[in-house]
């Protein structure tokens, strides 16, 4: 619990003002680029991280998931960002088959959620899912899904 104030705290004094606007995130691509993304990661051989954050009020509640999603994803890894109207809207004709699977089951609500999956370099099967907002207070899904991570790493080395 202790932890996951201060990570709370520290969230909202490092990126309060950088979530709140619609831009994407620094070191992370529009979903508009995501042919461009697929062909850097199948190229660097990298896993592909799509984040789609909500626009829900408690940006700090939101923060800290981000934050903890991205401490369990690690470096190694190409991004991109999508907000739930966006992805959900979107024109899936040029989207990889992975991704379309992925939106044919679902759809992101745009409440206080920050979803990360992560996919293979073709983006043809997802190696892992979660709301890292529930990362916050659940250690042991944190634990699961960085592990889940760390393997899909090594399998596609």
């Amino acid at each position: 619990m202790k932890k996951a104030i201060c990570l709370l705290i520290s969230t909202v004094l490092l990126s309060a003002v950088s979530c709140l606007a619609d831009s994407v995130p620094t070191g992370f691509s529009p979903l508009s680029a995501i042919k461009d993304v697929q062909a850097k990661a199948v190229l660097g051989g990298k896993l592909i991280l799509l984040v789609v954050r909500g626009t829900s009020s408690d940006a700090a509640y939101m923060d800290a998931g981000f934050h903890a999603g991205m401490n369990a994803v690690g470096g190694g890894v190409e991004k991109i960002f999508s907000r739930p109207d966006e992805i959900n809207s979107a024109d899936t004709a040029d989207f990889p088959q992975g991704l379309k699977k992925l939106l044919d089951k679902r759809s992101f609500s745009s409440g206080s959620v920050v979803i990360f999956v992560v996919f293979d370099p073709k983006m043809t099967k997802v190696f892992a899912e979660v709301d890292a907002t529930d990362m916050v207070e659940d250690r042991k899904l944190s634990l699961e899904f960085k592990k889940k991570v760390q393997e899909a790493k090594k399998s596609i080395k």
